[in-house]
């Protein structure tokens, strides 16, 4: 019995492969860690990850998309197969449109549910999905709305705890033509979910062996390569406390669909009133998000009482000393400090060794010290604006 299990999900696998938007993804992930290096050689004149760093990223969501399978699975999920197309179509513009951000399920989701629903409400012959959904219509968007629920909950997951991680520092001119710095905080993860198709929704040119039969119908499972992107600039906060909040607001979100969709049982109507308003607040949590970043000035920007720091070199004096992003660098070799240049010529004061007073995130004055050697010219690594 084992056996056939396991030939039936080495299938399902392979049916993935031939799925393109799962080399979209790939493609996408390399294209931005190629952009990104260019970019920071640009303005920082070194990068600071490898260009394969983002498709490494790519593959954290796996283990998610396993978990919400054996959920999709147990609960008895299936998509039809012109569904499925339209949850890529849908994927591959956004990214084509260089809108890796709206890859969220609720809006990848939401449009694939809005798009079907106008198609079996308002086409007349026989087309897309009319035949499929129905003969079960509030299974369909229950189901849906169910599979948004989890989905949300994953990405709200992703952005609160991965999101805030080894994001991608950047220097940019401010309204008033001053260097101010933001946290860029790019994403795209990949979630193999299985599903099941009936086999009637195949193309007659689909090889199906192996299926099974349960329920008097006939399926087959399938790993589809969810994508689920997001896309953040920070200039007035810190990247943590913007991921966590904008994560715990998913969260919410989440919470919201899958409890329409437990009323959907009871009444079809919540489903359509909460997909429309899965997107709408998507939408607005990004939006809240743009006019905080108005509202405030910018965090990272030079001041009079130490040099704040952008972030760090991997592998630099100044990342062994445990600097973080916002650290207030007070005072280097006992002289107070306001800019790079003042940074580089205090340390000139003792090449040797270094002594620095900085202010944590904590408030906290501290004093480290560390040795520098030939081979660091005489840099901490440090990225700071000015």
């Amino acid at each position: 019995m084992w056996q056939d299990h396991a030939i039936r999900l080495a299938k399902a696998l392979m049916y993935m492969s031939f799925n393109p938007l799962l080399y979209v993804g790939i493609l996408t992930s390399i294209l931005m860690g190629l952009y990104r290096v260019k970019r920071e050689r640009k303005e920082l004149h070194k990068k600071l990850r490898p260009e394969l760093f983002e498709l490494k990223m790519l593959f954290q969501g796996v283990i998610f998309g396993l978990m919400v399978s054996v959920v999709t699975v147990a609960s008895g999920i299936a998509i039809p197969f012109d569904f499925m197309v339209l949850i890529g179509v849908f994927s591959i513009i956004f990214i084509l449109l260089f809108q890796v951000k709206a890859l969220s399920p609720a809006y990848i989701i939401g449009l694939a549910l809005i798009a079907s629903y106008g198609i079996v409400n308002y086409t007349t012959s026989g087309g897309l999905f009319n035949e499929k959904i129905h003969s079960d219509y509030n299974y369909f968007y229950i189901s849906m709305a169910f599979l948004m629920g989890l989905l949300l909950f994953v990405e709200g997951h992703l952005i609160w705890w991965e999101a805030h991680k080894k994001t991608s520092p950047s220097i940019v001119k401010s309204d008033r033509g001053r260097n101010i710095g933001q946290q860029i905080m790019n994403r795209i993860w990949l979630l193999p979910i299985l599903v099941v198709l009936p086999v009637k929704d195949i193309p007659s040119n689909f090889e199906i062996v192996p299926f099974f039969a349960w329920n008097q119908s006939t399926w087959i499972p399938v790993f589809f390569p969810f994508l689920i992107g997001f896309g953040l600039k920070v200039k007035t906060r810190y990247s943590v406390e913007m991921s966590k909040r904008i994560g715990g607001s998913i969260f919410l979100l989440a919470i919201i669909v899958t409890g329409s969709a437990v009323a959907g049982l009871y009444d079809i109507r919540f489903i359509i009133v909460s997909i429309y308003l899965a997107v709408v607040i998507r939408f607005c949590i990004q939006v809240v998000h743009l006019l905080q970043e108005r509202k405030h000035a910018p965090l990272f920007t030079q001041t009079n009482n130490g040099v704040r720091i952008l972030d760090v070199f991997p592998d630099s004096p100044a990342e062994k000393l445990g600097i973080q992003s916002g650290t207030i660098l007070e005072s280097v070799n006992g002289v107070p400090v306001s800019t790079k240049k003042e940074i580089y010529n205090a340390i000139q004061l003792n090449p040797a060794y270094c002594k620095l007073v900085i202010i944590g995130k904590d408030k906290i004055s501290k004093e480290i010290q560390t040795p520098i050697y030939e081979k660091d010219h005489h840099e901490l690594g440090l990225i700071v604006t000015e």
